[in-house]
């Protein structure tokens, strides 16, 4: 979220001219670390989305103080820009330059969620305010899309596009305060414009707290398919048992005890079972880390494993798997070594 912890937007038929002119008369700015408001509006692209129509796309002016402020990481840059303080101070002194943010990008899960597709080094075609089509090179991509926009300097978009006022905020506010209240009296005194701000952080954890919901589904069928498993297992064992009776036969024949052949099969089977169970740990723990990467580390959020129910699946499966297959492999321990003669071709 760049050091950010609140955005809020307004209607666009009600912009706000100056935000912290308006904050000073309600008292909030008291209570506000950093403020942000770009100019902002939305601009027609040459481009065609993947329905076949017009792309169009938010477009925000920045500020010297949000190019100074902002902790935006970027997920891509060009080479000849060093890092992001190269690239924001790229477009602040070239009006040809942009910088875009992450939703333009496809991931695992499907395509982009602006509809388009581009990438850096690569020039998009705007609409100016006269109409004129202006092209604009994308410099660097931002690792967010909770703000979803072309980002270019204030003056340009000003002359160019004609944006004179915000809709879209950016605060961060004072140790001690809550973040929370700060978004819902944020609301309550820009009611008029029709002010909604999201706590970037809560919304996080809603997401999380949905997804963990849904993931209770895949706990269900995770539970179902370890016991169709475990049985299944278990079965296997006994019809293996069943069609190596002279095997097993021939191992008592030549000196095995029935401890050694009730081990065997103890070991055979448990390392089937360790094996299936620490592939799907490693896959699940996989797929987790790629969500994450995706969706959830621009937040702040680290990428922990929880170890105690992953143990605590584990021991459950292997030790129900153990509960299968023990009788087949005492029954297995007890066949005699005359079974050995009992061939019947």
């Amino acid at each position: 979220s760049g050091g950010y912890e609140i955005v809020a937007f307004c209607n666009m038929n009600s912009p706000i001219d100056d935000i912290e002119e308006e904050l000073n008369e309600t008292g909030l700015n008291q209570k506000m670390e950093k403020i942000a408001a770009p100019l902002s509006g939305i601009v027609t692209l040459n481009i065609t989305t993947f329905f076949g129509e017009r792309a169009y796309y938010s477009m925000l002016g920045v500020s010297d103080k949000f190019i100074e402020e902002n902790e935006f990481e970027f997920s891509k840059l060009l080479e000849e820009y060093e890092n992001g303080e190269a690239a924001w101070n790229a477009i602040r002194e070239d009006r040809s330059l942009v910088i875009i943010d992450a939703s333009i990008l496809g991931n695992e899960y499907g395509p982009s969620a602006a509809f388009f597709s581009t990438d850096v080094g690569e020039t998009i075609e705007l609409k100016d305010k006269d109409d004129i089509t202006v092209s604009k090179k994308i410099i660097g991509i931002i690792d967010t899309t909770f703000i979803q926009a072309i980002f270019s300097y204030e003056e340009y978009v000003r002359e160019e596009f004609g944006f004179t006022s915000s809709t879209y905020f950016l605060f961060n506010i004072k140790e001690g305060e809550d973040v929370d209240d700060m978004a819902k009296e944020i609301e309550s005194n820009f009611l008029k414009n029709g002010m909604q701000a999201i706590a970037v952080r809560t919304m996080v954890l809603e997401s999380i707290k949905a997804m963990n919901q849904f993931f209770n589904l895949f706990d269900a069928f995770m539970g179902l398919g370890l016991i169709i498993g475990i049985a299944g297992l278990g079965i296997i064992t006994i019809r293996s048992v069943h069609e190596r009776r002279q095997e097993i036969g021939m191992m008592r024949a030549i000196g095995f005890k029935r401890r050694m052949v009730l081990s065997s099969f103890l070991i055979e089977t448990s390392f089937i079972s360790i094996l299936g169970i620490v592939i799907g740990t490693l896959l699940g723990i996989f797929t987790g880390y790629i969500m994450w990467r995706d969706e959830f580390k621009e937040t702040g959020f680290d990428f922990l494993i929880n170890w105690q129910p992953l143990i605590i699946v584990f021991l459950i499966a292997f030790i129900f798997t153990l509960l299968c297959i023990i009788p087949a492999s005492g029954k297995a321990s007890k066949i005699p070594p005359a079974e050995a003669l009992r061939y019947k071709g």
